[in-house]
């Protein structure tokens, strides 16, 4: 271990022994009985961690069964950054599917869309001023116009960089891409829910029985808009070629 690690480690009295999780962005160690540290790469910005900490905040938490994220403290320390967060109880729902028989899979299939379902009764917050938490080319704004122009004018901003990879590996690209921009630019009517955007059943943490109790990773696509994105994502995440025989798109869409 680097000095400067230890030395971030030593100051919040943890050493190597306390580790016991190793994320994409960070280092996570139990920090006392009820929460986790979190170290954090140099290139992790502290300002980006911030705005996650406040957006915990603001989420109405009432009619969740589960657990959200709560971060109590960010800072800096030397070139890290560090949070201590909440400690969230469960087993991930991933590690539940792979092992248990596809004909068994029916509760924990339940929990699953209950899951998604919950989050979707979620009002976005009167304070909120933009459709997406991450938003650093400024497209999502609510004084630009309302869901559906937020979506075109972030389809058309990925495309300046992702069309070489579209054309290469979407058949019939130019007539989907019509096709959603005709959709796109029609009035967008529905409700403004919290879009979780990652439903994964790896941030998904359950009891043994599958039920949920916590949701994780909330951060690069989460947005406040039409909760069939999460239903969408769901569908794809959980059996995205239908080898599990769930019709998790057929049974999802019904609720929505």
């Amino acid at each position: 271990m680097d000095v400067a690690k230890q030395t971030v480690l030593s100051k919040f009295a943890l050493s190597q022994a306390d580790f016991f999780a190793r994320g994409m962005e960070a280092e996570v160690y139990r920090y006392g009985a009820d929460a986790v540290f979190k170290l954090y790469a140099p290139t992790t910005l502290l300002t980006h961690l911030r705005q996650l900490q406040a957006f915990y905040s603001t989420i109405d938490r009432s009619a969740i069964s589960y657990a959200l994220p709560n971060i109590l403290h960010v800072s800096t320390q030397g070139a890290y950054t560090v949070t201590i967060e909440k400690y969230l109880i469960g087993q991930p729902l991933a590690e539940l599917i792979k092992m248990t028989q596809p004909r068994q899979l029916e509760p924990i299939f339940i929990s699953y869309v209950n899951a998604v379902l919950e989050l979707a009764t979620v009002s976005m917050p009167v304070t909120t001023t933009a459709y997406k938490l991450f938003d650093p080319h400024k497209l999502s704004k609510h004084a630009q116009g309302d869901w559906h122009t937020f979506l075109r004018r972030w389809l058309i901003h990925q495309l300046q960089t992702l069309s070489p990879y579209f054309e290469r590996d979407v058949t019939d690209l130019g007539f989907k891409l019509r096709t959603m921009l005709r959709i796109l630019n029609q009035p967008y009517d529905g409700a403004y829910t919290l879009i979780h955007g990652d439903i994964f059943p790896d941030n998904v943490l359950v009891a043994p029985d599958g039920r949920p109790l916590a949701l994780l990773d909330f951060g690069l696509f989460t947005m406040y808009g039409d909760p069939l994105f999460d239903a969408a994502t769901a569908w794809v995440f959980f059996d995205m070629y239908d080898e599990l025989e769930a019709n998790i798109r057929g049974r999802l869409l019904p609720f929505f």
